[in-house]
């Protein structure tokens, strides 16, 4: 009936139970799937929504390999809406070897568990073992840490895998892998158990991590043909050999309009899938106004005839501008389009990025009115550095979001842009004397 969050914020009800199950499926993720894909039904503001979406006796019920990870993310929204004695409210089982082998189950009740509750649910729950009992907490393969709302640093140093709370700004819960190292079976001083080191190990199994191995080969792949079919032949073209006044600013520029442009683009699709929800609408909607909008920002930019008037700070303004502005809808706006409809997302998500878009479409078409005086083939080698710096760009901003964040990801773009800028004033020194 639609997608989860989205759907929880548009229900006024009150739920006895929410589920989360048949999108953790161990042969999905054992393959690789999603580990470098956002994930926003498990973030720190997604589990407040569950909360805050759960009767007075309500159960989130979530069946994951990495338990840890959750309940360090419930933890930390449970503390967010001022909740207290989580450990009291959190009941996980997992396959203790002697029946079928069930994804570990995470149980949070609103209300603290009863003794009769938790001994109704061992009751029914065979051949599993309880590494989070409420009423056993000295047996708990989890410290005092996972329960407070939020993991200390010396922790965090001393996982082997990636065990942080992912956010709506680094929605990467799948990301696991710190290291290409075969962790132990298991570990309990490290919060490694069986679940978690079978399931990166499994990635393993062929001797390369297949998780991140896409990412790998795809950039890899990409980088090699880009440099033969692009910088190849452009340095035996003539203007790649000679040198003119302003090649270096020439290059830096239409480098930074790939790596730029490239940045924003896959990091919209990020972020308004937490908007739109549904992958195939999102990547639809982002990348047709992406294209659109910047079609239209390139023919206007010779209509405005902004070189001619020696304005070209215009779309850099307007594309730090637009985004500053995309940044605060995000914080301040997203969730309440969450409770709208579906077309109506779209259209408000459509809205929002087009005057980005039509800025970042500028840019480009006044860079080559500015080498229209240079050497024959400077055009070409345009193109050129504007398609080997996308192909980068995508390579950085799949592997910097990750680590960092999509905020810090688009505050890289915009200084990318800013030095985009600089370099086209060097481009320009007579006409910018001239309107000084």
């Amino acid at each position: 009936r639609g997608e989860g969050r989205s759907y929880l914020r548009q229900s006024k009800k009150e739920y006895d139970i929410i589920q989360i199950f048949s999108n953790h499926t161990s042969s999905s993720i054992a393959a690789g799937s999603g580990a470098m894909q956002s994930a926003y039904l498990q973030t720190v503001e997604a589990y407040e929504e569950y909360f805050t979406h759960l009767s007075a006796n309500g159960v989130l019920h979530i069946n994951h390999h990495i338990y840890p990870k959750m309940v360090a993310t419930a933890s930390k929204a449970w503390k967010n809406l001022g909740r207290g004695n989580f450990r009291d409210h959190v009941l996980v089982s997992e396959y203790d070897g002697s029946g079928q082998d069930n994804l570990p189950t995470m149980m949070i009740k609103m209300s603290p568990w009863t003794s009769a509750e938790v001994a109704k649910v061992k009751s029914y729950l065979s051949h599993t073992r309880y590494p989070v009992d409420p009423f056993n907490p000295e047996g708990s393969f989890l410290t005092d840490d996972f329960f407070v709302g939020a993991l200390p640093q010396e922790l965090l140093d001393k996982v082997p895998y990636r065990i942080e709370e992912p956010t709506d700004n680094k929605p990467f819960f799948n990301s696991l892998r710190l290291s290409l190292d075969t962790l132990p079976k298991a570990n309990p001083d490290l919060f490694v158990n069986e679940s978690v080191s079978g399931l990166l190990n499994s990635q393993k199994s062929t001797g390369f991590p297949i998780d991140v191995m896409h990412l790998i080969v795809s950039a890899g792949v990409a980088m090699f043909f880009a440099l033969i079919f692009t910088v190849g032949p452009l340095l035996f073209a003539k203007t790649g050999r000679e040198k003119w006044p302003g090649k270096g600013a020439f290059m830096t520029y239409f480098a930074c309009l790939g790596m730029g442009f490239i940045i924003l683009e896959l990091v919209f699709i990020q972020v308004f899938m937490k908007v739109i929800g549904f992958p195939l609408y999102t990547y639809t909607v982002v990348l047709f106004t992406f294209l659109f909008g910047a079609g239209l920002g390139s023919l206007a930019s010779e209509k405005l005839h902004l070189k001619e008037r020696n304005q070209l700070w215009v779309p850099f303004a307007g594309i730090v501008v637009s985004t500053l502005l995309v940044i605060l809808a995000k914080f301040f706006l997203f969730d309440y389009l969450l409770e709208l409809r579906t077309i109506v997302r779209i259209i408000a998500s459509v809205a929002l990025i087009f005057p980005l878009t039509f800025f970042l479409g500028m840019p480009f078409p006044l860079g080559i009115l500015s080498v229209e005086d240079k050497p024959y083939g400077t055009v070409a080698w345009a193109w050129g550095l504007n398609g080997l710096f996308t192909v980068a760009g995508g390579v950085f901003c799949a592997i910097f979001s990750v680590y960092h964040g999509f905020l810090a990801t688009i505050f890289v773009a915009l200084i990318i842009y800013l030095i985009a800028y600089v370099s086209i004033k060097s481009l320009n020194p007579i006409s910018m004397d001239k309107a000084s």
